[in-house]
């Protein structure tokens, strides 16, 4: 449990998921931990020997469970699975779990392990990073990291936080950034405004960037958007939010399963919703590298 999650509404919620925990999950023995700091979820995700990880968290905190679990061999990671407290949630609605933690968990009790894809990025010169919903560079990045700054201030859901977010780098931060990829081996340039590889179809609170994402079918969901004015980005966002902006003007989408990207400087990227820093990246999906568990 993440006692902050949800606008600290996490801790509330204690009593009848331990209450629930014991009604549907009988025969397990169930231990509740606290994280503490911001290294408590890949410590927690590396050392703990047990069936299933549970998170009654957002979506930052399973992020950081699954870097402890990618820590281990395949044969020895807990299954993971999601409580939703967050503001944004994406992971949970990947996995059609319900959003409220007591609805959840007799879903779950009645659910099954889907062997799920983990997407991986290695910045230059840093550790292997490893996302389980999105990556995103250029304008969609700075809205991502903006909303969470927003959500420090409001407890606005992630979907208006991300809305707010959008409508005021459109006005203000509209700018391309310069790419050089390799996509598969083919090799291009091009000046992006929104350069978004997904794992999951959805990003700041159910905007489904890349409908047709698949968690469990070995590839990556790219796509990219070019320059564009003000308020036919206004227009697109509204579009993106519900998925029907694939076949619009000035889009680019694209299944992968291997992506060299470089900058000409360092532009906004974020990794489930974490800021990262480098000019040169290496990004690529480990097929079915975890268990989550999900609703039947």
């Amino acid at each position: 449990m993440n006692p902050t999650a949800g606008a600290d509404r996490a801790s509330a919620y204690r009593e009848e998921v331990t209450t629930g925990l014991s009604e549907y999950f009988p025969d397990s023995r169930i231990e509740l931990l606290h994280t503490e700091s911001a290294e408590d979820p890949a410590l927690f995700g590396s050392q703990i020997q047990s069936e299933l990880i549970l998170c009654l968290s957002g979506d930052g905190t399973i992020h950081g469970v699954l870097q402890g679990l990618m820590r281990r061999p395949r044969t020895e990671r807990p299954a993971l699975c999601v409580l939703p407290l967050g503001s944004g949630n994406d992971i949970a609605r990947t996995f059609s779990i319900p959003t409220s933690p007591t609805r959840a968990l007799p879903a779950l009790a009645r659910g099954y392990l889907q062997a799920a894809d983990v997407g991986s990025c290695i910045p230059d010169h840093q550790d292997e990073v490893y996302f389980l919903q999105t990556l995103s560079f250029g304008m969609d990045a700075a809205i991502a990291l903006k909303t969470i700054e927003l959500r420090k201030h409001t407890r606005n859901r992630e979907a208006v936080l991300y809305a707010r977010a959008a409508v005021d780098a459109i006005v203000h931060e509209l700018h391309t950034n310069h790419f050089h990829y390799v996509m598969d081996g083919q090799e291009r340039r091009d000046d992006l405004l929104i350069m978004a590889i997904q794992n999951g179809p959805t990003y700041g609170g159910g905007f489904r960037v890349a409908p047709q994402a698949r968690i469990d079918d070995g590839r990556l969901n790219l796509c990219m958007a070019t320059r564009i004015g003000k308020l036919r980005a206004l227009y697109y966002l509204s579009r993106m939010k519900n998925g029907t902006h694939e076949h619009l003007a000035s889009f680019q989408t694209h299944e992968i399963r291997h992506l060299i990207v470089e900058t000409d400087k360092q532009v906004p990227t974020q990794i489930d919703g974490e800021p990262i820093r480098a000019r040169h990246y290496e990004i690529s999906v480990r097929q079915n590298a975890i268990d989550f568990l999900r609703p039947a």
